[in-house]
């Protein structure tokens, strides 16, 4: 007899599921809920098993086949839901447990614990996120769209599925407020340095003196203004501390933290923005805009860009 049909076998992790219930059929297991982080790809699996009384006395030990990559976490009686302490050895691939150490009732929820794959969570949870925003004059929105997949098909196996922290970076694009904010003979800085650094990795002289020169006159424009001071800048526009003023998004989701990501320029282009969101039979779609303010955080650069020790006043906007 199959526990799970066959429809419901097209999804990886249903299949291991099945499998293992097949082999505890002399215990009649129901499943009764999947939980499921999924940020760090935890799974919590609760069954409902029956242990005859006739099995506890003609059997020393009650054996459950392993669930590939599970653990059983706690036992509990079905009866009184009181936590039962008992003590499981993992031998030829089954949990074993002595029979006396059960209570008297015949029915247990045993909670399994373990790991699931990130082509599981794929079949399990859609999740849609656009590089590109739709963008205001004041704002960029970028929507994001999650939701379980296969709800007919899990809820036919599960009585309770959730799936918490559900998580996806948003790469929110600030390189046009940096460029707009940071004075443009900065910038030029920066770029006769980056050319001097290349031209002196290839070791082509000329090249770098040149490029060299060309940094000179840069610095005369900026005046006593350290680079370092405009590197600093970035970081701290950055933080979390300061850029979790200028992002927010819809409910049901929130923001986590802030993800730096990897730039190939002294400016940053790009900020990833962690957001989650639960859900479950009730809740089984999240969706909705996260929102930059980014006329807000260009104004917030020009003012700190102001306040740089020794840059020249003509460069002040």
């Amino acid at each position: 007899m199959e526990i799970i049909d066959k429809s419901s076998k097209t999804l990886d992790f249903v299949d291991k599921l099945s499998k293992l219930l097949e082999k505890m059929q002399n215990y009649k297991p129901e499943v009764k809920s999947l939980r499921v982080n999924y940020l760090d790809k935890t799974t919590e699996l609760k069954l409902l098993i029956n242990v005859p009384q006739g099995i506890k006395r003609h059997f020393r030990d009650v054996e459950i086949p392993a669930y590939p990559g599970y653990s059983i976490k706690e036992v509990f009686d079905g009866t009184t839901f009181n936590r039962i302490d008992v003590t499981w050895e993992l031998k030829n691939q089954n949990w074993i447990a002595h029979a006396a150490e059960l209570s008297a009732s015949d029915r247990y929820f045993v909670i399994l614990q373990g790991q699931i794959t990130e082509d599981s969570l794929a079949q399990l949870v859609k999740l849609y996120c656009p590089e590109d925003p739709k963008r205001t004059t004041e704002v960029d929105r970028y929507w994001i769209d999650s939701a379980i997949k296969d709800m007919a098909i899990l809820e036919k196996i599960y009585d309770e599925l959730t799936i918490d922290r559900v998580s996806t970076c948003v790469n929110v694009g600030v390189e046009r407020q940096f460029a707009s904010s940071i004075p443009r003979e900065v910038k030029e800085w920066f770029r006769a340095r980056a050319q001097a650094d290349v031209y002196l990795a290839s070791k082509d002289r000329q090249k770098g003196f040149r490029s060299f020169y060309r940094m000179r006159l840069a610095q005369r424009k900026i005046g006593q203004l350290s680079p370092a001071d405009v590197h600093n800048l970035a970081r701290k526009a950055l933080s979390s501390e300061t850029f979790m003023y200028y992002v927010e998004v819809d409910k049901p989701f929130h923001i986590s933290h802030l993800i730096p990501t990897q730039e190939t320029r002294w400016y940053p282009e790009k900020i990833g923005v962690s957001v989650e969101t639960d859900l479950n039979y009730k809740n089984p779609v999240a969706q909705g805009n996260l929102t930059y303010k980014k006329i807000e955080f260009a104004s917030k650069l020009e003012e700190e860009v102001r306040k740089l020790p020794g840059l020249p006043e003509k460069l002040k906007k």
